[in-house]
């Protein structure tokens, strides 16, 4: 498995300890390739675009549910 972590927070605040603004969101997967067609450089690409819908979904989701006007991430294009 794969384990990843997204960390948003307010640039101006990059070096500082204490954000006044800051998420983490953390996403773990499981792909398998069942057909040696597919190269793992374009399946790494593929994972990227099929999984970004879910942490955009999950980000607005948490901050909405928090009471927190959600930030919403731009669609995500590798070309």
């Amino acid at each position: 498995m794969n384990q990843k972590a997204a960390s948003i927070y307010l640039e101006s605040e990059k070096e500082v300890t204490d954000k006044t603004f800051f998420i983490k969101y953390m996403i773990e997967v499981n792909f398998n390739r069942s057909s040696s067609e597919i190269e793992s450089s374009d399946m790494a690409e593929q994972a990227t675009l099929m999984i970004y819908p879910h942490i955009r979904a999950g980000i607005s989701t948490t901050m909405s549910a928090a009471g927190i006007e959600p930030i919403i991430l731009p669609m995500l294009s590798l070309e």
